[in-house]
């Protein structure tokens, strides 16, 4: 057994989940093993599906690892965005969300009353973010796809389980590639955009010329070393939004190489 799982367990048997939630909050910020560990125990010990309030929205999650577990009640120190997306949501719009993870924030964009369409690429994140939308009684649709620029294939990482996310890699799973607009020909055009694609922004905003124009609000984490590392830069991104007829703003900086904005249409 592993020193983080000991450790972890230890807290446990010393004196159960308010333990293991005392120490092992000082602990995993030394250790990302014992960080896995205390999500891994926290899950066990959770309701499945697990509860979740925003801002009076109410949704629950499949709760089968730590890595899910983590996600429902860290928000992944999102909070903020995630707050403001379920305020700017209607029952008149058609989500759409790019690197869907567990379906987040499709789920909460459904419960507002919108079309929901997800798109991920890691098998396992579209099945649960299926599973997670027809638990909460919403009628939207995971697809297991990559949104780009052009249609195609592309490669990522060994699907690892739900929860997991991905940049592109040399060697792993192939996944296939859509353009957004080929996507709207036939499916709901989005109203509103939630973007999460590890560097793959401007790639997936280029995929959506055509459909843009429907789009009223858009929220995109911003990967600066990703894009970077394709030879783009985050001022692109907001370039791009404005160029197109959208006032963006920063909701949120994550950290030095992560941040949040908003493009609305004037």
């Amino acid at each position: 057994m592993s020193t983080a799982r000991n450790r972890a367990n230890e807290l446990y048997h010393a004196g159960g989940v308010t333990a293991v939630g005392a120490g092992g909050v000082r602990l995993m910020l030394h250790s990302a093993g014992v960080q896995n560990e205390y999500w891994r125990l926290r899950s066990r010990l959770a309701a499945d599906p697990a509860p979740v309030r925003v801002n009076g929205t109410d949704a629950q999650f499949r709760n089968e690892t730590g890595r899910e577990y983590r996600t429902v009640r860290t928000f992944e120190g999102e909070l903020p965005v995630v707050q403001t997306f379920v305020d700017d949501v209607t029952d008149s719009d058609v989500v759409w969300d790019c690197g869907a993870n567990i379906g987040l924030f499709a789920v909460l964009g459904g419960q507002q009353g919108a079309t929901v369409h997800a798109f991920d690429p890691i098998p396992s994140n579209a099945r649960r973010t299926q599973e997670n939308l027809d638990l909460n009684g919403i009628d939207g649709t995971a697809h297991a796809i990559a949104l780009g620029s052009e249609a195609g294939t592309a490669t990522i990482p060994t699907d690892s389980g739900s929860g997991a996310n991905h940049s592109l890699a040399e060697e792993g799973d192939d996944i296939v590639v859509e353009t957004g607009d080929s996507v709207a020909a036939s499916a709901d055009a989005p109203t509103v955009l939630k973007i999460d694609v590890e560097g793959m922004e401007l790639d997936v905003l280029e995929g959506l010329e055509d459909s843009i124009d429907d789009v009223r609000l858009a929220y995109v984490e911003v990967h600066h070393r990703q894009l970077a590392e394709r030879g783009e830069s985050p001022d692109e991104v907001i370039a791009w939004f404005e160029e197109r007829g959208f006032t963006v703003e920063r909701v949120m900086q994550r950290d030095a190489q992560n941040e949040h904005i908003r493009a609305t249409r004037h």
